[in-house]
């Protein structure tokens, strides 16, 4: 099936140079649906998989291979048209391979219902000034893939000009 691909990342690397996060199986397309009437579908994606499974709290090298391997097992039975719950099910066995378990199947359930949910996370750090709490949240956010950080002072001064809190000081 694989035979006819010719791209960059299905030739072999040369010694010495540096290899491509690339696989001749992303050139194939898997198709996961979604609802009880399989009504919408969207296209795996090894990145997303790695993503969640890193919140998981599996190390980003494993979750890569994990990612690979959940794919490339699917192309190779030729699943191309999937349900969500064969892609789970595929993946939580990729998983035990692995030697990860039950809490970080668990865990990754809990994630994925949470970004179904399309609930908005806030996560307040608190602490001294200069102690590093911007750098913390720059890594949170990256490891949770979310976009969005606000800075204290720009809540403060968002609410104190709306009038939502008129008995706030003004920051230094």
């Amino acid at each position: 099936m694989l035979e006819g691909i010719t791209s960059e990342a299905a030739r072999p690397v040369p010694r010495g140079s540096k290899r491509s996060s690339a696989s001749k199986y992303d050139m194939i397309k898997v198709k996961v649906w979604l609802g009880e009437q399989l009504e919408h579908h969207y296209i795996l994606s090894r990145f997303l998989i790695c993503r969640i499974l890193t919140v998981t709290r599996i190390p980003h090298a494993k979750a890569t291979k994990i990612a690979l391997e959940l794919k490339k097992q699917l192309v190779d039975k030729d699943m191309l048209d999937i349900t969500q719950d064969e892609l789970e099910c595929a993946l939580f066995n990729v998983m035990a391979q692995r030697g990860f378990g039950p809490q970080h199947v668990e865990c990754y359930r809990m994630v994925s219902s949470f970004m179904a949910a399309r609930q908005p996370l806030i996560v307040l750090l608190c602490g001294a000034p200069w102690t590093g709490k911007s750098s913390i949240a720059q890594q949170l956010a990256s490891r949770l893939n979310m976009p969005n950080i606000m800075r204290t002072s720009l809540i403060h001064d968002m609410m104190a000009a709306g009038g939502l809190a008129p008995d706030l000081h003004p920051l230094p």
